[in-house]
């Protein structure tokens, strides 16, 4: 007997959506690399910015399913692991390095913002948005490269957010 995603228990959930957003980002990584000549420093740069996407757009889906407690839990697993892993012990640097992935993620979500609808996400705009994002460093990268690349992780994460009961 399976279990349905949407009827996991709620810590399992907010577990589930975290360990989501990083599957979809290692996804689109693995497809660039596998397509793209990249440095092993763009790679990493466009997985890191990527996953940042990944919660931006979850971030949306949450709202337009009226989900901000289960937001903000998997929110605060996000922090939690970027805390982990800012590469410095020291309380003020990770503070400053959390501080910094909020901003941006906060710039992502206004960015995405433009041209989407939180009450109607079914015809979105995010991959446009992504690649139209002056923030977005795709060091040399033609938009023609990505454009594939990022439409299959928007349409990736859009399904299993249906898949976890937060979109319909």
């Amino acid at each position: 007997m399976s279990l349905d995603p949407k009827n996991l228990p709620y810590d399992l959930l907010v577990h589930a959506l975290f360990e989501n957003a990083v599957l979809h980002a290692q996804n689109f990584s693995q497809r660039a690399e596998d397509e793209l000549p990249l440095s092993k420093e763009v790679h990493y740069q466009l997985a890191a910015q990527i996953g940042e996407y990944a919660v931006a757009i979850m971030i949306f889906y949450f709202r337009s399913a009226g989900k901000t407690d289960l937001q903000q839990q998997v929110l605060q697993k996000h922090e939690d692991f970027i805390k982990a892993n800012c590469g410095t012990t020291d309380p003020q640097a990770q503070q400053d390095f959390l501080q910094a992935w909020r901003d941006e993620i906060r710039r992502k979500v206004m960015w995405l913002s433009v041209g989407n609808n939180v009450g109607s996400l079914r015809h979105n705009t995010f991959a446009q948005n992504i690649l139209s994002d002056s923030g977005f460093k795709t060091a040399g990268c033609r938009e023609s490269q990505l454009d594939p690349l990022i439409e299959q992780f928007v349409n990736d994460l859009r399904e299993s957010m249906v898949h976890f009961g937060v979109s319909t």
